[in-house]
């Protein structure tokens, strides 16, 4: 089985979502040009670096969006978006629906899914939030 180089880089972002990352500042911590690392990402992962990072993120929003009722404007800070009307027009672009329509619409299904996903990077505070409301 081929490993690729990237796997290392998936693994961290997601261990450490909830920092400012960059394409520099991955770059930088594995001692790489970001140009090379986005090459390498693309290559390997098919979508490039800053692509992943705003799917990690938008897996985190759209679990805050089936199990929370957290505003929609508190479930893009919660999912590591510096600016909510970003987020808004990103998770439209992405999902070819808002996010109250996205809630509206598989609000439920969670209830009938028991396998959610658990690399999916949850803000710890959430994390206690949605023990509580599974008991």
């Amino acid at each position: 089985m081929v490993q690729l180089k990237t796997t290392r880089v998936v693994e961290w972002i997601r261990v450490n979502i909830s920092s400012e990352l960059t394409v520099a500042s991955i770059a930088d911590h594995f001692e790489m040009s970001s140009d090379y690392l986005t090459k390498l990402f693309k290559d390997e992962q098919g979508e490039t670096l800053r692509e992943y990072l705003i799917t990690v993120k938008m897996e985190v929003a759209k679990l805050l969006l089936v199990r929370t009722n957290l505003p929609i404007t508190a479930v893009a800070t919660a999912a590591y978006f510096r600016d909510d009307k970003n987020f808004m027009k990103l998770f439209k672009k992405r999902m070819k629906m808002t996010a109250g329509q996205y809630r509206n619409n598989y609000g439920n299904t969670h209830l009938n899914n028991p396998a959610i996903d658990p690399s999916i990077p949850i803000p710890q505070e959430i994390g206690v939030f949605l023990e509580s409301t599974d008991q």
